[in-house]
């Protein structure tokens, strides 16, 4: 009833709507990874970054991004065309609006050998698109943010047979040279492996986890506009790139 209530007092949104994007240069905390893995003595690479010797500074501005958008509503709720996206939304208890779309994909794979062999990848990806805010009179004030999470796994065995090394090599399938160094036998930094002969891992089979996630936020305010339906054609592509 609550919903109902509110629908029927809410500002019209239906329209050509003028967005402007608030866009501010990276910090650095936007995104995250993270590598979990059981190989013994093992380690990430350190980047320059990283180095405590070092204080990295940035500055700087830009000018605003500025896009049309077309909203309709619909039985149960609204769309919003933004740019390529589009993003179904409803009305909140609150009076807002919230448009949004996640997108996602999972996966498996993996290969046994009779001998004893063993492995197993996955991976899960996930993106989303998120506007809300509120109308009032002819004008929209939220946000534009965007999200994405990468997830990958894999699980294989520490050793393995002859016959088993004629198809996956003397170094396995796992990709650990490319996320891990070691200090070798000679005392030189090198990639790290999963070797067919020797027990690489602090436990029964080797395992590596590797995740990424990125969140951006801007502020987004908007006007509705006098274009119809009709004046998409050349009002869809119009705007100014953030910085130009």
């Amino acid at each position: 009833m609550l919903l109902t209530l509110l629908v029927a007092c809410a500002p019209p949104i239906a329209g050509t709507w003028l967005f402007t994007k608030e866009v501010t240069l990276p910090t650095g905390d936007e995104c995250t990874d993270d590598v979990i893995h059981n190989f013994v003595g093992a380690y990430e690479p350190i980047e320059a970054g990283d180095d405590p010797s070092w204080t990295e500074t940035e500055t700087g501005e830009q000018s605003a991004e500025v896009l049309f958008a077309r909203i309709e509503e619909t039985l149960d709720g609204a769309v919003l065309v933004i740019g390529t996206e589009a993003l179904p939304g409803a009305l909140q208890d609150d009076g807002s609006w919230l448009f949004y779309w996640t997108g996602a994909s999972t996966g498996a794979d993996g290969l046994d050998h009779v001998t004893g062999y063993a492995f197993d990848h996955s991976y899960e990806s996930t993106s989303t698109l998120r506007v809300q805010g509120s109308f009032s009179k002819g004008t929209f004030t939220g946000s534009f943010e965007s999200e994405t999470s990468t997830i990958a796994a894999w699980s294989e065995s520490d050793t393995w047979s002859e016959e088993a090394a004629t198809i996956v090599g003397g170094t396995g399938n796992l990709p650990a040279s490319t996320y891990l160094l070691r200090i070798d036998t000679g005392g030189a930094e090198s990639a790290a492996a999963n070797t067919q002969l020797e027990y690489d891992c602090g436990e029964t089979g080797c395992t590596l986890t590797v995740s990424a996630a990125c969140a951006y936020r801007y502020v987004l305010t908007g006007v509705a506009t006098d274009f119809t339906p009709d004046d998409s054609r050349w009002v869809e592509d119009a705007g100014q790139a953030a910085g130009d």
